[in-house]
């Protein structure tokens, strides 16, 4: 398990079933207006192997999902989890959350926020330049680290921890 890399994603399924009490009208990555479910699963890369899933009513976007997901982890007691998600999942408040339980991730972002941007315009002449291809995966790819202003709301305290 601690080799091991964890994809997490979501999938919605449409219904129009009337005792199901989780289904809900949602918006899905098709853009269909029905009724629907959502499905999320965690599983391994490595093996490919289903480790969670979990259904949640249809009208609970990708961005909120992640906190039911990092309270089962924790209750099943395990610590040391690098997991991967696609943009669906970007939130700074989701990325406060992740570091604020020590779990080592990465996520897709969208193209338009301005600290990529930022970061991406620095390398958009060059980076189809021999130097930032892999042959092994056949892309171009650069990668950096940044410095993240995590903040952290005390309620009980009335400050913020960043």
């Amino acid at each position: 398990m601690e080799k091991e890399y964890l994809s997490y994603n979501s999938t919605s399924i449409s219904s129009y079933s009337k005792s199901l009490r989780q289904v809900r009208w949602g918006r899905n990555k098709d853009h269909d207006c029905l009724p629907q479910i959502n499905l999320t699963l965690l599983f391994g890369q490595k093996y490919r192997l289903p480790f969670y899933y979990r259904k949640l009513a249809g009208n609970i976007p990708d961005v909120k999902t992640l906190r039911k997901l990092l309270v089962d982890i924790n209750n099943l007691g395990y610590e040391k989890i690098k997991v991967v998600m696609d943009r669906g999942f970007f939130s700074v408040a989701n990325i406060n959350e992740l570091y604020r339980h020590h779990m080592k991730f990465m996520i897709g972002t969208k193209l338009s926020l301005k600290f990529v941007k930022t970061h991406l315009d620095t390398v958009r002449n060059t980076i189809r330049n021999w130097a930032y291809y892999s042959q092994t995966y056949q892309l171009y790819a650069y990668s950096l680290s940044i410095t993240w202003n995590y903040a952290q709301d005390c309620p009980y305290k009335g400050d913020i921890i960043k």
